[in-house]
């Protein structure tokens, strides 16, 4: 009872967000207000205590016949949580990332059921390639390219190894050597693990070192 006085004044709703976000939350409260646009937006708010916490506002207006708003009103839904955990991945991401560049592994990634593929950065310096754009602007298949790489002696190697993992759930650990653009010879370890749905493959996630 003794906040009801701060917490019912529209003027003091202001004061109670985040300095960083109350640009951006007065701005799209002016954008719906002109354009009738449905408010949907998120910033931190301060509670009672002082801390701050995340909320996601969505809120929409009753105009008169002049297209004045006579009320707004809308629901705020506490999603600290989920701001929390979005943080914890991004951090997990990003440590990650920076795992993969200190090591001398290049990762890729098989999606069969949207026939793509993903090669990092390391993947084509281990063929000598100084930049990913040389592979992809030619706009061939990622794979292809890879495969023309292989020593020819070791690709049946490496397709038989990727084929019984795949069909026979069997280790996929195999070394094979790569030409690189210069001509060189390297040899790489691969190693994987597929992803298997109920009755089909789904997706698999390997990396190659040298």
């Amino acid at each position: 009872p003794e906040d009801f006085d701060d917490i019912s004044d529209s003027n003091k709703v202001i004061s109670f967000m985040h300095p960083d976000d109350r640009d951006y939350a007065i701005n799209a409260a002016r954008l719906h207000l002109r354009f009738g646009e449905p408010l949907d937006i998120t910033y931190r708010i301060r509670t009672k205590q002082g801390d701050y916490i995340w909320t996601q506002v969505r809120a929409d207006s009753i105009r008169d016949e002049s297209g004045r708003v006579t009320t707004m009103s809308g629901i705020n839904f506490d999603i600290t949580d989920i701001k929390k955990v979005e943080a914890a991945l991004r951090d997990s991401e990003a440590r990650q990332i920076r795992i993969v560049q200190a090591s001398n592994d290049g990762i890729w990634e098989w999606y069969p059921d949207r026939g793509g593929f993903h090669f990092s950065q390391r993947c084509w310096e281990l063929l000598g390639y100084r930049d990913v754009d040389d592979v992809i602007t030619n706009g061939e298949d990622k794979l292809k390219i890879w495969r023309t790489h292989i020593y020819p002696e070791d690709l049946e190697k490496f397709d038989t190894a990727l084929s019984d993992h795949i069909s026979l759930h069997t280790p996929f650990d195999v070394e094979y050597r790569l030409v690189n653009i210069q001509g060189e010879i390297r040899w790489v370890r691969a190693r994987g693990k597929a992803i298997f749905e109920e009755k089909t493959f789904s997706g698999a996630s390997f990396s190659s070192s040298t």
